[in-house]
């Protein structure tokens, strides 16, 4: 298992995401339910964020990970 210390750098712009919107944002869930399209996007920003932080491997079992547009763009190729 790898170590990564999230302290030093956070997603900016998921924290302010949050910030601006804590009001109705409970749980995870909440960021699509409540935020809609925007949700998404931010939830897709913080995924893609954590990729490039962990160097795109899964912290737990080291497997190589990709972010949200390595994967549309893959599965949009396998599908045509």
């Amino acid at each position: 298992m790898r170590y990564i210390d999230k302290s030093k750098n956070p997603c900016q712009e998921f924290m302010a995401f949050v910030k601006e919107h804590e009001s109705h944002l409970k749980k995870w869930d909440d960021l699509t339910k409540n935020c809609g399209q925007d949700g998404s996007k931010i939830k897709t920003k913080l995924h893609n964020h954590l990729v490039d932080e962990q160097k795109g491997l899964c912290i737990y079992c080291e497997r190589r990970i990709h972010n949200k547009e390595v994967e549309e763009k893959f599965y949009r190729r396998d599908r045509s």
